[in-house]
């Protein structure tokens, strides 16, 4: 249902002060049932507080999308 469409292919250095975009979708199929489905990406770096954890939400039926990050 969630799918990285766009961003650099992995795996990405970053230097410090820097980003990187990617791009989720949230596309369930036809036969999804009704209500809230989440995933979760998980980013593994040399960063002490790794891994970051995203969390995602997708509404079907109502075209919501969120992120919120835990470390």
């Amino acid at each position: 249902m969630f799918t990285i469409t766009t961003g650099p292919s992995t795996p990405v250095s970053i230097a410090p002060g820097s980003q990187v975009t990617y791009t989720v979708r949230f596309a369930p199929p036809a036969s999804a049932g009704p209500g809230t489905h989440t995933a979760t990406l998980s980013i593994a770096s040399n960063d002490p507080s790794s891994p970051t954890t995203l969390g995602a939400t997708g509404d079907v039926g109502v075209p919501t999308f969120s992120l919120s990050t835990t470390h």
